[in-house]
């Protein structure tokens, strides 16, 4: 798998014996990022040479892809925050040294939601840096990141080419939002792999949330007279959404977002999504 180039730079400093104990990498694309980073794990702890067709049974990548390696952390946002429980979890794994791996990696995502307590908790980390631990913050706007966490780690901008990638998912967003609308639920739960693997996985459902939110804004304003050109809504929903029930629709649409920023189970998530948008009165 090729990544990005700044990620390729990182595993260029371990063979140089240059590596940085943590790395805050700003972002246009969390779930690429996060993705990236996940190979890079693959690639500094791999027993051998590592190569993207590797068929030896020491069965790192597969640990690594279902998050069942225990060297391997990764945190996520619990609701709207990073709260202090989890980096003290964190950091009871890490009290030991590593298993099956090189080192001992965790990976913080939107970790420009550590709050005030969970930040001074990481700076343990931070400070008191072991040759076997290494840290990936990855965050969308480094400017909102906890300067105690951001002064301590170096600094690298891991920027895709989004115009293809985004206009797929507003593609398959706009589908999606058809389907709902249209098919039978036994379809849509055929098809919802498929949407999910589109999008990403939770991070990317937690971006395409996010985007249909904002649409349904601009919708609102296109309702009212202000218009603001919104992409999916006029596409799938003109039918369905009307100056009254528009509110509705929002509001559903950021309780989803926070169930899936919860942890929830995704299936239900979706399930919840389904009906409660079929029942929006017209």
């Amino acid at each position: 798998m090729v990544v990005a180039e700044e990620i390729g730079k990182i595993y260029k400093r371990y063979h140089e014996d240059k590596l940085a104990h943590a790395f805050l990498l700003e972002t246009n694309d969390v779930n690429k990022c996060y993705k990236d980073v996940l190979e890079l794990v693959k690639m500094l702890n791999c027993p051998y040479e590592y190569n993207d067709s590797c068929n030896r049974e020491c069965n790192l990548c597969t640990l690594v892809d279902t998050l069942n390696l225990p060297s391997l952390i990764v945190v996520n946002p619990e609701g709207m925050s990073i709260n202090k429980d989890q980096i003290l979890a964190l950091q009871e794994r890490f009290s030991t040294k590593p298993v099956y791996a090189k080192f001992n990696i965790y990976i913080i995502n939107d970790c420009d939601r550590l709050n005030a307590s969970s930040a001074n908790t990481m700076l343990k980390f931070l400070e008191e840096p072991t040759d076997d631990i290494l840290g990936f913050f990855i965050t969308k706007n480094k400017e909102n990141v906890i300067s105690t966490v951001k002064s301590r780690c170096q600094i690298m901008r891991v920027m895709y080419n989004q115009d293809e990638n985004q206009d797929d998912k507003y593609t398959e967003l706009c589908n999606y939002l058809n389907d709902v609308y249209k098919c039978d639920y036994d379809t849509m739960y055929i098809n919802r792999k498929d949407f999910v693997e589109t999008m990403g996985e939770r991070k990317g459902l937690e971006e395409a949330f996010g985007w249909m939110i904002q649409e349904f804004v601009n919708y609102n304003f296109d309702l009212l007279g202000e218009p603001r050109n919104s992409k999916i809504v006029k596409e799938s929903f003109s039918k369905k959404l009307n100056v009254k029930n528009i509110g509705k629709g929002i509001d559903i649409l950021k309780k989803i977002l926070l169930m899936l920023r919860n942890n929830g189970n995704i299936d239900l998530i979706l399930d919840m999504f389904y009906f409660e948008m079929r029942d929006l009165d017209v």
